[in-house]
């Protein structure tokens, strides 16, 4: 039994996503203190988006980062305040993101 080609197309993009966000999700831990580090930023704007007072942590911090992200790191600093879990909420949604990727490329 074979499948046609429209079926295939959505077979191999469907396991491309869950391999990328597998590796993602796996090589992203080798690097997590490196990431934690990046994070900061967008986890300051998001505890300012909450009213939270982070002045002495976002003086350390470059103002650079964009708040669209920081935005989406609101959804678990209402529910928890410790970074642990926060920053790896963050992991999933980067792993998410980039899997999404091959997703808007494929409908492209």
């Amino acid at each position: 039994m074979y499948l046609n080609n429209s079926k295939r197309e959505v077979t191999i993009v469907g396991i491309g996503m869950g391999l990328c966000f597998i590796l993602h999700i796996l090589v992203i831990r080798q690097y997590e203190n490196w990431f934690c580090s990046d994070v900061d930023g967008y986890i300051c704007h998001a505890a300012t988006f909450l009213g939270k007072d982070w002045s002495g942590v976002f003086r350390n911090t470059n103002r650079f980062y964009s708040w669209g992200y920081s935005l989406l790191l609101m959804i678990p600093m209402m529910f928890t305040e410790n970074l642990s879990t926060i920053h790896h909420i963050a992991v999933v949604f980067n792993a998410a993101m980039c899997s999404g990727i091959l997703l808007i490329c494929y409908k492209l």
